[in-house]
């Protein structure tokens, strides 16, 4: 065979396959679509029982005919057998081996008739129940005669249906002769025909019984079940998660769709529990949002929570710093002292909270022990969820179970959710109580400082104009009161001078006027009014830029944030120390980075180096206090100026502020603009 015809026949066989998968995947779509589950389950569940019935028909009905042909078998043996015997009484009495033939053949109503016939090649009949028969050939050849002895029924089309048996004759060991007994297989036909009457009758009933018993099953143990189930999901789909399925009471499965019903339930009750916990979740913050008080918000948060996991108990309780149980407030506000939560609930608050993350104590979790008794716990579940810490001491939302009962799944979630609620309110309404209170304390420090300043600035006048005018009339001791008099005015107006300009900086009062200007003279001049307050300290003071460096900024704010940068760096660096400030300028900003070897600021206080009012623990250099504003209205200049101000210390190795502005005065420009 060639290797085109190989090709062909491989390109028929691929066809035929993909048109048959065709035909097979639109088999399947088409009952898919067009048949129910009912008839998909009944239909092979039916057939099969038909073809069984078919197959038990077929056995029983062979059976019978076997049984029927070796009853024929043995009965021709016995013929056979009573022919020899006669022949061995009367060899050559013909007459009385016919007339016994004829006996043999009346006594019997399936026996047609009974020949002996001769074994030679003309196959003569010697003796028959048909004496008329007698001399005949009883068979056409010798081929037939063959036949007929190798046992093969024969039909004799003349006379109907008929069964010939053949039998060899002997008279001792010879034989010499065969019997032929031609049996009638009307009775065979009409047993083989009532038996599968009778099949038919019971396989048709079988059939029918199967039929509805198996449609009894489906409707009963499946279809009613699975319609239950599609009934509950169309609910869900609806909205309605109230709906529940029996299965879902019971601990263990007994079959598929039992299981899947369950699974259904399941489902079903964690999506109730989902979106009850997430309208208590909107509904807390709707009330925050509404300005609700923390109290108010906490009790509610509580009650709530208890209503929606169905929770038997649900508390808010805080922990100290030391380790100690402070007071508890209930789902209905009221507080509690210490003393009277059990010690069991103060044992997993103090593990929650120390380990700052949720604690659930029931029979599988990690702290089940409490269960089993520790510390009098009764046969419950608990969990404890801290809130995020605002405060050195800690609190946590407590839920406990009903006695014999467990917290539902995506209870911790919800608890979750609500201590984060909870905490996100407190802290709004912390920051806007400080918010309140800085503006109330703005507004009155502002209104203190503008009345301030004219007297400090008659007293700095007057001890200015005493100190120039009084030489001789001034002792010693009064010129050097009159310096101290003149140093403290001149240190209190300075406050009193940042404290306004910062209050201008946040009300958006402060004008700024930008002009192109050079870094270096910029630098050099703020390095050189330092200059004494470093040498006094012994500090060396440099800096470094380019002398082509030219930006467009406000110069006398940029004099000032460089000023308190300096300042504050040669303040908090001890003798000996070095203080470097080093400008750059890049494609759209500028850069300057007031460096020192100074003390440095502790981990613990970075976040207050920009409070105002706020002072850094300086160790040795605790004597230099300042006024505690210098920073922040550095951090409001640049601010204001577009910019943005950070810093790096290492504590005992120094402090590096860098602070970056725009290179073009950006939001000078766009508030021309506006």
């Amino acid at each position: 065979m060639s290797g085109h015809d190989l090709g062909s026949d491989r390109a028929v066989t691929m066809y035929v396959r993909r048109r048959l998968k065709i035909a097979s995947d639109w088999w399947v779509l088409w009952t898919a679509q067009h048949l129910s589950l009912a008839f998909k389950l009944a239909v092979p569940v039916l057939v099969t029982t038909v073809v069984l019935v078919g197959v038990l028909g077929t056995i029983v009905v062979n059976t019978v005919q076997h049984q029927i042909q070796d009853a024929y078998d043995l009965q021709a043996q016995e013929a056979a057998s009573g022919v020899e015997a006669m022949f061995a009484q009367h060899p050559n009495d013909t007459a009385e081996i016919n007339d016994y033939l004829t006996r043999l053949v009346k006594s019997r109503s399936d026996l047609v008739s009974i020949r002996i016939l001769n074994l030679d090649d003309t196959g003569s009949i010697i003796a028959s129940s048909n004496p008329g028969e007698i001399g005949t050939s009883g068979i056409a050849n010798r081929a037939e005669l063959n036949a007929i002895w190798g046992g093969y029924p024969l039909e004799d089309e003349s006379e109907g249906s008929h069964l010939i048996t053949v039998e060899p004759l002997k008279l001792g060991d010879a034989v010499f002769g065969a019997v032929f007994i031609t049996s009638s297989t009307s009775a065979q036909v009409a047993a083989t025909r009532s038996i599968t009457e009778t099949i038919v009758i019971v396989g048709t009933v079988a059939v029918a019984m199967d039929s509805v018993f198996v449609l009894a099953v489906l409707y009963l143990n499946i279809l009613r079940r699975t319609r239950r189930v599609q009934r509950a999901v169309e609910a869900v789909g609806r909205g309605d998660t109230t709906v529940r399925l029996p299965e879902g009471l019971e601990a263990r499965g007994r079959d598929e769709i039992f299981n899947l019903a369950r699974s259904v339930d399941q489902m079903i009750e964690s999506l109730d529990e989902r979106q009850r916990g997430d309208a208590l979740i909107r509904r807390l913050g709707q009330r925050a949002l509404e300005g609700a008080s923390s109290g108010d918000l906490v009790a509610e948060g509580l009650a709530a929570t208890c209503d929606a996991l169905g929770l038997d108990t649900c508390i808010f309780a805080t922990v100290s710093e030391d380790g100690s149980m402070g007071g508890w407030v209930d789902a209905s506000g009221t507080q509690h002292k210490a003393r009277t939560l059990p010690v069991w609930v103060f044992a997993l608050s103090r593990v929650a909270v120390e380990a700052r993350k949720a604690v659930v104590a029931d029979r599988q979790g990690q702290h089940s022990r409490f269960v089993d008794g520790a510390g009098g716990m009764p046969q419950t579940a608990a969990i404890v969820v801290p809130l995020p810490r605002t405060s050195k001491a800690g609190q946590a939302i407590i839920a406990i179970a009903a006695i014999g009962k467990t917290i539902p799944d995506g209870g911790l979630a919800v608890l979750d959710a609500v201590a984060a609620t909870i905490a996100e309110s407190m802290h709004m309404q912390a920051a806007e109580t400080a918010r309140a209170e800085s503006a109330v304390k703005s507004k009155v420090m502002a209104a203190v400082s503008h009345e301030m300043r004219n007297p400090l600035n008659s007293i700095l006048g007057f001890t200015g104009l005493v100190l120039s005018t009084s030489n001789e009339t001034l002792t010693d001791k009064q010129r050097k009161h009159l310096g101290h008099v003149q140093t403290s005015a001149t240190t209190m107006l300075t406050l009193v001078n940042n404290y306004l300009d910062l209050a201008r900086v946040r009300d958006g009062s402060v004008a700024l006027q930008y002009e192109m200007a050079k870094l270096e003279p910029l630098l050099a001049e703020v390095a050189s009014a330092m200059q004494p307050m470093a040498m006094n300290r012994k500090v060396d003071i440099r800096a470094s830029v380019s002398p082509e460096a030219e930006v467009r900024l406000d110069p006398t704010r940029f004099r000032q944030i460089l000023t308190n940068l300096v300042s504050n760096a040669v303040k908090f660096t001890p003798e000996g120390g070095h203080v470097v400030i080093r400008a750059r300028v890049d494609k759209d900003s500028f850069r300057v980075v007031v460096s020192d070897t100074g003390v440095g600021i502790p981990r613990d206080q970075t976040s207050l180096v920009f409070t105002e009012f706020s002072r850094i623990d300086a160790g040795p250099l605790a004597a230099s206090k300042g006024t505690g504003l210098g920073l922040a209205l550095t951090k409001a200049f640049v601010s204001t100026m577009g910019g943005s101000i950070r810093f790096y210390s290492r504590p005992g190795r120094g402090t590096s502020f860098v602070v970056v502005l725009p290179r073009d005065g950006a939001p000078a420009r766009k508030a021309a603009a506006a």
